[in-house]
């Protein structure tokens, strides 16, 4: 009789253990298998990070990681249209509509990337748009020329902050369009001009004597130059100052 009940215990503790050990098995299963999905999904992580920092982010975003400002270019397509600033879009075109305002102002915005640039630390990145058009730190002017009977044409460079870029405006309402049509109606028969915008979000009068030593250095040669400043020269102030650029300071 006690042996009987020595070898039922024996066998409930045989078996106990037996299920203590499965159990903990299955945790060390799923364990495995948690860590095992988690490392897969680093490694994506990872590879989709190194593919968006080599191909397009590293040079033109704004964020540490690519993966960030990828997630921002996607949030940003998705929201309403009243989302961007279109403040005094009606009295820069009268009558139009609050969509192709909105459009004007999205794709402002948009193009507001900065890119690395030796001796300036940064200028405008390339960016090409239904009403917003850079190539090579110029933004596009509609229209740029106005050729007469002259055997000469005068190059004409602007140089200013965001106000000469043309903050929420087209490429044929910036200052320096209004000024080639200006300019088609007073001097018909005048020189012929050609006008470059260097124009620059964020930069002050210093960052841009800067910029024209650098072209001029560099083989440039323009006819005249016109400079639109103020605003930035006292915003930046420290920048002003210590002759550095915006994003040095700040």
């Amino acid at each position: 009789m006690i042996n009987t009940l020595f070898c039922n215990h024996i066998q409930k503790l045989v078996s106990h253990k037996s299920q203590l050990s499965m159990a903990a098995g299955k945790k060390k299963s799923w364990l495995k298998v948690l860590i095992f999905i988690f490392f897969q999904l680093l490694m994506v992580f990872i590879l989709l990070e190194i593919l968006l920092s080599v191909i397009y982010f590293q040079k033109y975003g704004n964020d540490s990681l690519a993966s960030i400002q990828l997630y921002k270019k996607i949030k940003n397509k998705f929201k309403s249209d009243n989302t961007y600033d279109i403040r005094n879009q009606q009295t820069v075109r009268p009558g139009s509509s609050l969509k192709i305002n909105a459009k004007i102002a999205a794709e402002v915005k948009e193009s507001n990337i900065e890119v690395y640039e030796p001796w300036l630390q940064f200028k405008t990145a390339d960016f090409k748009g239904q009403y917003v058009n850079i190539e090579g730190a110029l933004r596009k002017t509609a229209p740029d020329a106005s050729y007469t009977a002259s055997a000469d044409t005068v190059s004409i460079y602007f140089f200013g902050g965001s106000t000469l870029f043309g903050f929420n405006v087209a490429d044929g309402e910036t200052i320096p369009s209004q000024f080639v049509k200006l300019y088609k109606e007073k001097f018909a028969h005048g020189k012929s001009i050609k006008v470059f915008k260097y124009g620059m979000p964020f930069y002050y009068s210093h960052q841009e004597l800067m910029f024209l030593s650098n072209l001029l250095f560099t083989g440039y040669n323009p006819g005249l130059v016109i400079f639109l400043d103020g605003l930035n020269d006292f915003r930046f102030v420290k920048a002003s100052y210590y002759r550095q650029p915006f994003l040095v300071i700040f």
